[in-house]
């Protein structure tokens, strides 16, 4: 690395020398400090540009771009103008035609013959610098192509597991003051009773069920009112000890313990497909597939 520096600097100060040859013997100066001493300055460090004025001022030295140089030579020293002072060299003299005839035929046989050698001497050190510069890309090149691609893992999207809701319990709505078997009892008789009456219609068959256990006439429990010899056709048949009650039974059941009963003095009720002749009890009123009787 410290090797390609060097190379660099000493192919800027090749492109140095020729800028010195291009503007012969004519100095630059801003703040007393030439425009020469400038140039080897940065590249010394003593004066130190930002990073960007930096890479510009040595690319246009390097590229020969002398306004470009001449920018950043002027927005450094904060100056408009920049005064050229000519050498002794420079001074003016008069000279009679021969003198200028033979200083022309002396100059163009002195540049013929120091040309080559300082043409050669460039183009060498820029095949040099050329050589150790395409080194350090062709090895980046080769880097990156023998890089193994990383391959991206696929994300997969986890589908949310979705925990299905606890089923309600009448053990969790029990707030009634009964046992948890006698409110289950009430519920499983008004589901197998009414599973699809509705609301209003399993309310009607809870008010039904505790109307008889207010009564003296029936057992004292919804247990006995429920299990009682020759009452309801469910218990008898099993669809009593199979039912499941719904969210709807649980609140009708809650409904009719909590007072609201729309079948008051009713005892008994049966289907209105049932063939069963009553003609013993009093016809009260018709809701659904259900006649309630007094």
């Amino acid at each position: 690395m410290r090797k390609n520096v060097f190379e660099k600097f000493g192919l800027m100060f090749v492109f140095a020398a020729v800028l010195v040859m291009m503007f012969g013997t004519v100095s630059v100066m801003a703040e007393n400090v030439k425009f020469e001493t400038f140039i080897t300055s940065v590249k010394a460090g003593e004066f130190v540009l930002s990073e960007e004025d930096n890479d510009e001022f040595v690319d246009a030295v390097k590229d020969g771009n002398t306004d470009k140089a001449m920018e950043i030579y002027k927005d450094y020293f904060d100056i408009d103008d920049v005064e050229v002072k000519a050498t002794d060299e420079d001074t003016d003299k008069t000279e009679t035609p021969e003198e200028v005839t033979a200083e022309t035929e002396a100059s163009e046989e002195t540049e013929v013959a120091e040309q080559p050698a300082a043409l050669q001497t460039a183009s060498e050190s820029a095949n040099d610098d050329a050589v150790v510069e395409d080194t350090p890309v062709a090895e980046e090149i080769s880097a990156v192509e023998e890089t193994p691609a990383v391959e991206e893992t696929p994300v997969v999207e986890k589908t949310p597991v979705v925990e299905p809701a606890p089923a309600q319990t009448t053990e969790q709505t029990n707030t009634s003051g009964l046992s948890d078997a006698e409110y289950l009892a009430l519920c499983k008789i008004v589901q197998a009773e009414a599973p699809n009456e509705g609301l209003i219609g399993k309310m009607m068959v809870a008010n039904v069920v505790l109307n008889r256990v207010a009564s003296p006439s029936y057992p004292n429990t919804i247990s006995g009112v429920v299990s009682q010899r020759g009452q309801f056709t469910p218990y008898r048949n099993g669809s009593f000890a199979r039912a499941v009650p719904t969210a709807e039974t649980i609140m009708a059941v809650d409904r009719a313990l909590a007072g609201e009963n729309n079948a008051v003095g009713c005892y008994s009720f049966k289907s209105t497909r049932s063939s069963s002749s009553w003609g013993h009890k009093t016809l009260a009123f018709v809701y659904g597939h259900h006649m309630f009787y007094y």
